[in-house]
């Protein structure tokens, strides 16, 4: 095996004189493919149900249609991430439609809905979390890298929410409001970017969430309209999360193909603004009750849309509400792109433009070249040294650092074993989950990585023991304990994770790559009492990856008391 040291990265075409510089191309930019299930709920199925006369047939397929024209939209954002190793899009699993409200219990349930259409979507995504967990264990919905529901019902809260840097866990899922075509399009890419663990524009970077791209995540009625486009901030922080998964895998769960996905270029071919009128278009933003108010029926509409807003009582346009790429808005003219172009124009740029992920499929091209400076300690044989293309991996010790966080029922729990002796009781605790940490260890140490010669190992950092209530929160939180000693994991993960935060923030924490919290209480829909919730790698600044501890594992060990 050929061994290089790379003591000094160098641009290609600079020379020193001392040790010899060797060029090699780097890695084909890799494709990251998020499959993606589509929920529709009852109110979207009901909401097309009457639009079509109560016609099934009809109605399913326009639902495709409109909702397979909107995840071509938001690949269509996905390709505005500026990388030089990377690129992004989104493939179109399967659709699961609700036609009874027993199919999508999470929007309809008493403690999420109030009124006959408004849902509280904190609350509707929590029980969606749980909703996908038992829909995927029993087969009923297909393996995913991010799931997303869409309802019709509105609210008060934000237009989006789902589960912070899940991806590649059952849990990377969230829900979207309809609010018309684009609002739509773009609030399901920055919820695919909050699953991804992407920051919001202007929260520990440098870009401005008044710039309005895709993760300002608040969308003002004025100002800039970036909002078919990822920042700069937005496209290195994707890299980041990525590159953080393949350290520690070698790969990712974007890179990991499905063996079937839905052709959805079959629901790009005709027009949406041929298929809707403004009024319907109206409805979709704002509600049965919309209808469009402006004044006229012109060219304006293609850049702004005015819909009544019965709640207000007000002729208003929403940000990014602009009629339908397809809408008559002149004799012989279509909107396009915000302008009101020759039909003829239109139909062939909107035919081109279809993007759907077929070009997913073309050969890699190989990356920027790669130099470095050739260290004496080198050793090179003579038959790989002529081999200028590709990239020498060097084997390289990975060492995950482990933060153990022991919650208040753990504390609790061997404190009545030890009769309430507390220097015991940690004691006890300490030796007990250091053992089981070294089963982790034990378990990376097996990972096959013979194509690299890579070798990892599992390193405890620390133990935080949580001796009251009120420091354990993530556990402790009654919206979190649904029963006595049981809690929702789904709940106690978004707890957990804005806890870390915080606690990183004030400087109380160590440096560490994962953070795993141990809890005694029972995780109503898991059998086992380990919670994995999510890495904080601290480097130049905090970047997200995820990381899957050995479950099978410290889950038995987790049990043995």
């Amino acid at each position: 095996m050929v061994s290089f040291v790379k003591d000094e990265f160098l641009e290609a075409g600079n020379f020193t004189k001392n040790g010899t510089i060797i060029c090699y191309d780097s890695p084909a930019i890799q494709k990251n493919v998020f499959d993606v299930v589509v929920i529709l709920d009852y109110s979207i199925f009901r909401t097309w149900s009457d639009l079509n006369n109560n016609d099934r047939k009809q109605t399913i397929s326009q639902l495709k249609n409109y909702f397979g024209q909107i995840l071509n939209e938001v690949n269509s954002y996905l390709k505005t991430i500026k990388s030089s190793k990377n690129k992004y899009a989104a493939k179109l699993v399967s659709f699961y439609i609700a036609e009874d409200k027993n199919d999508s219990t999470f929007s309809e349930e008493p403690n999420v809905k109030y009124g006959s259409n408004e849902i509280d979507l904190q609350a509707a995504r929590f029980k969606f979390g749980l909703w996908t967990f038992q829909k995927l264990t029993g087969g009923e919905i297909p393996k995913f890298d991010v799931a997303i529901a869409f309802t019709a019902y509105g609210g008060d809260d934000r237009d989006a929410n789902g589960f912070r840097n899940m991806i590649c866990t059952e849990f990377a899922s969230g829900i979207v409001r309809l609010r018309g075509f684009y609002q739509t399009a773009t609030m399901t890419a920055y919820l695919i970017g909050n699953i991804m663990g992407i920051w919001e524009d202007g929260v520990g970077n440098e870009c401005q969430s008044g710039d309005r791209y895709i993760m300002a995540g608040n969308y003002s009625q004025n100002g800039k309209e970036n909002f078919q486009t990822f920042s700069n901030c937005s496209s290195a922080n994707f890299d980041e999360v990525v590159e953080g998964a393949n350290k520690f895998f070698n790969t990712t769960c974007l890179r990991e193909p499905q063996l079937k996905y839905e052709n959805i270029t079959k629901y790009l071919k005709s027009s949406l603004g041929n298929r809707y009128n403004l009024d319907q278009q109206c409805k979709f933003i704002l509600g049965p009750d919309s209808h469009f108010c402006g004044m006229k029926r012109d060219e304006s509409i293609c850049e702004r849309l005015y819909c009544m807003d019965t709640k207000l009582n007000e002729c208003r346009a929403y940000t990014g509400s602009r009629a339908y790429d397809g809408t008559r808005c002149a004799s012989k003219k279509w909107c396009l792109n915000k302008k009101c172009v020759d039909e003829f124009l239109a139909k062939q740029a909107m035919k081109n433009a279809i993007v759907a992920t077929d070009d997913d499929d073309e050969p890699s091209k190989p990356g920027p070249k790669i130099c470095y400076k050739q260290n004496s300690s080198t050793n090179i044989d003579n038959e790989n040294a002529s081999n200028k293309t590709g990239i020498v991996i060097v084997p390289k010790n990975v060492t995950i650092e482990i933060l153990a966080v022991l919650d208040h029922s753990m504390f609790k729990r061997w404190m009545m074993s030890n009769n309430n002796d507390r220097t015991k009781a940690i004691s006890d605790m300490k030796t007990y989950f250091a053992h089981m940490i070294n089963e982790v260890d034990n378990n990376f140490k097996k990972i096959n990585t013979s194509k690299y010669g890579h070798t990892y190992s599992v390193h405890l950092v620390d133990f935080l023991i949580l001796e009251s209530k009120d420091d354990s929160s993530f556990t402790e939180n009654p919206s979190v304990q649904h029963a006595p000693n049981e809690i929702n994991m789904t709940e106690a993960l978004g707890d957990f994770a804005e806890w870390i935060e915080v606690k990183h923030a004030r400087n109380e924490l160590p440096t560490f790559d994962v953070a795993v919290a141990i809890t005694e209480l029972t995780i109503f829909f898991f059998n086992f009492s380990l919670i994995s919730f999510r890495s904080v790698c601290h480097k130049t600044n905090i970047k997200r990856a995820q990381i899957h501890v050995i479950k099978s594992i410290t889950a038995i060990e987790a049990q043995k008391f």
